[in-house]
């Protein structure tokens, strides 16, 4: 199971925990002392970035998946075009990210947001 949260006016989510998490985290994305928190714990990953919302993603799996369906929940939000991936080119980005620094995956994330 995905479990997220994200802030639109007020903090939202499918759990209680990741909509608690995310208020927390919130204040160092605020503050600027931090643009994302990763980590991974056993087989439970976590991520969470402010651009281009505050956003956080907990799953079963590694962080690349975490990455992964914190792009598909943006998404679905509406802060990435729709057309921006299609099935084929979603495993693609999701092998790609995993190796990838959170700085460049915030570059891949600005590219694809809706302007």
């Amino acid at each position: 199971m995905i479990e997220y949260a994200y802030f639109d006016e007020i903090v939202k989510g499918n759990s209680r925990e990741m909509v608690e998490t995310l208020a927390k985290i919130k204040k160092f994305f605020d503050a600027k002392v931090i643009t994302e928190f990763a980590y991974t714990s056993g087989r439970t990953s976590f991520f969470a970035t402010r651009e281009p919302i505050p956003v956080a993603v907990k799953v079963f799996g590694d962080i690349g998946e975490a990455k992964f369906q914190a792009l598909i929940l943006l998404k679905k939000l509406g802060f990435v075009r729709k057309d921006a991936i299609d099935l084929e080119d979603a495993f693609r980005f999701a092998e790609k990210i995993e190796r990838m620094p959170m700085e460049e995956f915030l570059k891949e994330l600005r590219k694809l947001k809706v302007e």
